[in-house]
């Protein structure tokens, strides 16, 4: 069986190996206790927090490296701050993701909250991943968030 492998087959088995090595911001799950807050129902215009407890049991600091959300929920979602302040904003292309990186401490046994800023800027029901990644970014809790943002509240709520 003679097998021809191009110049073009090569790149294409490179990228490919590249994209499993480096294509994810999280290569391992982590196991930090870690509870998501975010409304179910809100009208477009509405300002929200989505609040994210990271409970620390250990004897020695956490360091919390960012938080990722699907931008299928930031279609209709706009993330604009946090507290603490997030230091950088990247778009994680091959996650779908949008990378908050807050570079942070999570002091020895307790509970911090991280608070995202946002406003529902677009109607519809909004779903996406959330990572809460420590360390250098490889190491996160998966979890997931749902909104459902309407144009106006109805006449029975």
């Amino acid at each position: 069986m003679l097998v021809i492998v191009t110049n073009y087959m090569k790149k294409t088995i490179l990228l490919a190996a590249v994209l499993v090595l480096v294509g994810g911001g999280c290569f391992s799950e982590n196991t930090t206790p870690v509870t998501i807050d975010v409304p179910d129902n809100i009208v477009v215009g509405d300002e929200f927090d989505i609040s994210v407890n990271i409970e620390n049991a250990d004897k020695d600091p956490l360091f919390l490296h960012s938080i990722d959300i699907g931008n299928t929920y930031l279609g209709g979602v706009t993330v604009y701050a946090t507290e603490p302040e997030f230091s950088d904003l990247s778009d994680l292309i091959f996650e779908d993701m949008t990378s908050f990186a807050l570079k942070t401490d999570i002091a020895e046994e307790t509970t911090t909250k991280i608070i995202l800023k946002a406003k529902a800027t677009q109607a519809g029901i909004w779903i996406g991943g959330m990572d809460i990644c420590f360390d250098k970014g490889a190491n996160c809790v998966y979890s997931h968030i749902t909104t459902n943002v309407e144009e106006f509240l109805s006449e029975t709520e």
